[in-house]
């Protein structure tokens, strides 16, 4: 049996035109730089799922239980479709060094220990895609966000945050500021790969800011879906098609996908007054995917 532990430094830093990044195709279990293959069984729980560490083989559970961590059932299952499917962006996002970890600073946590161990499940969601925002980032990119869409089977990942690590994303996703909301998702149970089904998942999306070109949704290319409904575009084909607009080159001093990626740097001046025109004329509302919450009480 192959077992593939490995640094999340395997996974190299990706650019704004390759977001949302690569992914691993196994599910595993992040704790610091490390990720460790996280093996299922077939349509058994979750939690004794097994991991080869410390040279030996540990049931997941166990493993959190002798870690003094919260075990599966006392964390909250959120999906991710974007970035954090990579374990190097992951590992960023929840670094336990406070000196490089805002969101750490931020959410005023004290106790550190083990809030780099997360266990992340690949699982698949039905009648789902996911679509360009219309709103830049500071990084140079568009960020995407989920919606419906009958038909379309989008493998994803599951991953189960306690307590510490939720008021993390609170704060990295921008409920505070009413960028992503949190979100019990409308489904009849997500896939594991196991074979399991989850009845309740959580995600953070934002169905109220959706980009629309000529009318249409659009997706990002370099992610796979089964039977998609909505055209694919690259995050550079997205930029050539807003600078089109003239006010775009004149905010921006913009000529090419390449240039208007870089100005978006400016917080200041360039990507507020972008946010505004793309917000404006070519942001729609589509669907709701599901019950915005309030907060999540965990066991």
């Amino acid at each position: 049996m192959q077992i593939k532990n490995q640094s999340v430094h395997d996974y190299k830093p990706f650019d704004s035109f390759e977001y949302p990044g690569e992914k691993p195709g196994f599910s595993f279990l992040l704790e610091g730089s490390m990720i460790y293959q996280i093996f299922t069984q077939q349509n058994r729980a979750l939690k004794v799922s097994r991991i080869w560490v410390e040279e030996t083989w540990k049931e997941l559970d166990e493993y959190l239980r002798l870690k003094s961590l919260p075990r599966l059932s006392e964390r909250c299952p959120i999906i991710v479709y974007g970035s954090l499917r990579n374990p190097l962006k992951l590992y960023e996002r929840f670094n336990s060094d406070v000196s490089m970890n805002e969101y750490i600073r931020r959410a005023n946590i004290k106790e550190t220990f083990g809030i780099d161990l997360i266990p992340v499940f690949q699982c698949f969601l039905k009648d789902y895609d996911v679509v360009y925002m219309a709103h830049a980032s500071k990084h140079g990119y568009l960020p995407i966000t989920l919606v419906h869409s009958s038909g379309t089977l989008l493998p994803s990942q599951v991953i189960f945050l306690e307590e510490r690590q939720m008021k993390m994303m609170d704060i990295s996703e921008g409920r505070d500021r009413g960028f992503y909301k949190l979100i019990r998702l409308k489904t009849n149970g997500v896939m594991l790969e196991n074979g399991g089904i989850l009845k309740e998942v959580y995600v953070y999306a934002n169905t109220n800011r959706v980009l629309r070109v000529d009318e249409k949704l659009i997706r990002p290319k370099n992610v796979f879906v089964e039977n998609p409904q909505f055209q694919s575009k690259t995050q550079q084909e997205i930029l050539s098609y807003i600078l089109k607009y003239n006010l775009i080159q004149e905010i921006s001093g913009s000529k090419t996908p390449q240039e208007l990626n870089k100005s978006l740097s400016d917080e200041q001046e360039v990507l507020p007054k972008i946010n505004q025109f793309l917000h404006v004329h070519l942001s729609t509302i589509v669907e709701p995917i599901g019950d915005e919450i309030p907060f999540i009480k965990l066991p």
